[in-house]
């Protein structure tokens, strides 16, 4: 078992908006020392998805109630899949590394059926990135992917977590998509996450994985919005990147109080 508990976060931050009014500061205990390591800081300083951040030296701890909430590395979302993500493929080995400093790891798994609501083959005259008014509001249409027991729908083979203890699968449902590993995208349809890590004392969720502006997005929000603490590493993400998608995602995880951290600050 890992030595979950005295696993160090070592970075984290004081953050303040350049491109909110008014500004959002997120605290986090502060050392007693006086000094900021500047070395560590420039390591820390390109975060993938932010504005610019200020550093304060802190000292977190990892707990026994934390998890690692792996979204979507699927292949189909990696470079030449059916919904290629760019660079999709570059997070794996961080992945990798970060789940070793987490007790409990939890994996989800988009698995659609043939004919699924969110292909834009479904529907008659329209194409990939199309929006179309589902019964449950708008759904983004996409080219037919994760296909249930296809190579597509298959975790990437890089990705090695063999103490992961949960895969959920979602968007099985032939008629609503779900983004979200806690709700399908009606917003009131269960997963079942949400109770597992009710009945597993598990408190704190530490989000990566794909996409960074869809299914990691409505997973840290929704898991927010149902009393859990919600931390996106966003280097251990990557993006779609439709128009306006990822400010979107910023400034929504500004507005419901979702944490954004570099690897670098859990120690990585």
């Amino acid at each position: 078992m890992f030595a979950t508990a005295l696993s160090s976060i070592t970075w984290g931050i004081a953050r303040s908006t350049l491109h909110s009014s008014p500004a959002i500061n997120h605290y986090s205990t502060l050392t007693a020392s006086p000094y900021l390591d500047f070395e560590m800081w420039a390591k820390c300083e390109a975060r993938p998805h932010s504005s610019p951040l200020h550093y304060h030296l802190i000292t977190m701890q990892l707990q026994p109630t934390d998890a690692l909430l792996v979204i979507d590395v699927q292949n189909d979302f990696m470079p030449g899949g059916a919904l290629a993500i760019p660079d999709g493929d570059a997070i794996v080995p961080l992945i990798n590394t970060l789940a070793r400093k987490f007790d409990h790891v939890i994996l989800t798994q988009d698995w659609h059926p043939t004919q699924h609501i969110s292909f834009a083959t479904t529907h008659p005259n329209k194409n990939p990135f199309d929006v179309i008014e589902a019964p449950y509001g708008p759904q983004t249409l996409w080219p037919e992917h994760v296909l249930q027991h296809t190579e597509g729908a298959a975790f990437h083979p890089a990705l090695h977590i063999p103490h992961a203890e949960l895969i959920l699968r979602k968007g099985f449902r032939r008629h609503i998509d779900s983004y979200s590993a806690f709700l399908e995208n009606d917003h009131r349809t269960p997963t079942g996450l949400a109770g597992y890590l009710r009945e597993r004392n598990l408190q704190r969720l530490f989000l990566c994985g794909l996409a960074y502006d869809f299914c990691v997005r409505y997973s840290a929000i929704d898991g927010h919005n149902l009393a859990f603490e919600t931390i996106v590493i966003e280097d251990a993400t990557r993006p779609v990147g439709l128009p306006g998608s990822i400010d979107a995602t910023n400034q929504s995880f500004s507005a419901n109080g979702v944490e954004r951290f570099s690897s670098k600050e859990l120690g990585v």
